[in-house]
């Protein structure tokens, strides 16, 4: 299958148009822009674990679907999005055993990830891929801004890093794909962290 396969082109309509109506103004990561990037990890590491078409596109409707609670608020927002994602599924006439494994893939995001099943893991790392990508501190940045605006907390350069540091630290990915793959620039960008912190605090002497 492809992003553009009928009901995953149906999904990203669904999303586009409920981020576009009711994202909340302080949602600066969590974004239509990074539902897409999931959507694409989901395809890359689904691919790479050799998934078969239906399994990949139950991946894929999850990626879709797994952030859209996010429109009503942060806290529990897997369960909302499962809700979203089952009324879709269910209007659409999908499957009952495959949309069960859709609103599994969502349900395994919350964190602590927990993952049982492959396309458990799958989704998993495609939703924190990040970690093990380029563009980590630019992600970083734009979750730091997020939940400054959410929570009316504002964080210092050096708390942030050190939340920054045991997320990264406690995080290892799941599917053999992935664990090749981002692994090694998970580390790269974890020792970044680390760096910057030391600089930060010898600079406080």
């Amino acid at each position: 299958m492809s992003m553009s396969s009928a009901i995953a082109k149906k999904a990203e309509e669904k999303v586009t148009a409920l981020y576009r109506a009711r994202l909340p103004v302080w949602a600066n990561y969590h974004t239509l822009a990074h539902t897409r990037e999931v959507v694409a990890s989901c395809l890359e590491i689904g691919m790479g674990m050799h998934l078969g078409a239906e399994d990949l596109e139950a991946v894929v409707l999850a990626g879709w679907f797994h952030d859209a609670g996010y429109v009503d608020g942060a806290e529990g927002h897997e369960e909302r999005s499962v809700a979203v994602a089952e009324e879709f599924l269910r209007s659409e006439g999908y499957p009952e055993p495959r949309l069960q494994d859709v609103l599994g893939c969502i349900r395994a995001t919350r964190l602590p990830q927990r993952p049982v099943t492959l396309l458990d893991q799958v989704m998993c790392d495609s939703d924190l891929a990040y970690l093990g990508g380029d563009a980590f501190r630019a992600h970083s940045d734009s979750l730091r801004k997020e939940w400054e605006m959410r929570t009316g907390k504002t964080f210092t350069e050096e708390e942030w890093l050190l939340k920054n540091i045991e997320f990264v630290e406690r995080y290892e990915f799941h599917t053999s794909y992935a664990q090749e793959r981002y692994a090694k620039l998970r580390e790269r960008n974890l020792n970044a962290l680390k760096s910057r912190l030391a600089e930060l605090r010898a600079e406080a002497r």
